[in-house]
């Protein structure tokens, strides 16, 4: 790493300990506490890597949407975590708390612009740089690849919800944080790097960071009772500073969910380069 992104590595520290600081002693909502952590330096890597802006924030979101409501859905049905404050007052389907998508939008996206500035070996400008998704723009072709994810989302996602319509109870899925992990996280994770193994140390580095990172937004969030863990359905339990979470909380979501965002990532909408 070179002295410019050494010195941009430490602002964005910098940022996450003033992020926690702030929210600690504001006591910030969760809303508020998302832009903290994950908006702000999101917005610094934009002014550093205005290339990657448009490509990381189409790809967050054509990911988070659909997935957050699937997860957030199944797990929260589940017991397997509670936002406890909410915009509003507002759940889509009484369940599904709004700034859950804030949060997974932003997180997602700042995950891929940290790794586009700091690690990713790709130059050349994203076949996905302009358009959302399934359209074709003059002049260039959407990535198959992406045209396929986007529309295999679309329609699990559409299934999804006909399914809380006409039969909820058929969505009760005993120890939902654990499947959804396996089957979204650990499987396609294991696939990609068994099939590009090279990517092992380059997601490390990038896990090594958010690993930290993910430990103190869950310390702030847990003390200032943005979510709980109210449920019984988990693989263990760990005492977390005081606080009691779930053994998939730190294994599938401090460790696997950010190599597991950037396996997608690469394999869908980059170069695998």
């Amino acid at each position: 790493m070179d002295k410019k992104k050494f010195i941009d590595l430490a602002l964005l520290l910098v940022i996450a300990t003033l992020a926690t600081l702030f929210s600690l002693f504001f006591r910030a909502s969760f809303f508020v506490s998302t832009l903290l952590f994950f908006g702000f330096p999101s917005l610094y890597l934009s002014f550093k890597n205005r290339k990657a802006v448009k490509k990381s924030a189409l790809f967050a979101f054509l990911i988070s949407f659909p997935l957050t409501f699937i997860f957030d859905y199944l797990i929260s049905v589940d017991r397997g975590w509670y936002i406890v404050g909410t915009l509003l007052n507002f759940r889509l389907f009484g369940i599904v708390a709004v700034e859950q998508f804030v949060w997974s939008f932003f997180w997602i996206n700042y995950i891929i612009l940290f790794y586009e500035y700091f690690l990713n070996r790709h130059k050349k400008k994203s076949f996905f740089y302009y358009l959302l998704s399934l359209f074709k723009k003059k002049g260039g072709v959407v990535s198959k690849r992406m045209e396929f994810l986007s529309l295999f989302l679309f329609i699990v996602f559409l299934a999804f919800v006909s399914l809380v319509f006409i039969n909820p109870l058929f969505l009760r899925i005993g120890y939902a944080y654990f499947w959804l992990g396996l089957v979204f996280g650990i499987i396609p994770l294991s696939i990609f790097l068994i099939k590009f193994p090279n990517f092992l140390l380059r997601f490390s580095k990038i896990t090594g960071y958010f690993f930290v990172l993910a430990i103190i937004i869950e310390y702030v969030g847990l003390k200032l009772n943005h979510w709980t863990f109210p449920g019984s359905h988990y693989l263990g339990i760990l005492n977390f500073f005081g606080f009691k979470i779930p053994l998939e909380e730190v294994f599938l979501y401090f460790l696997v969910s950010t190599p597991a965002i950037l396996a997608y990532y690469e394999f869908f909408d980059d170069d695998r380069k």
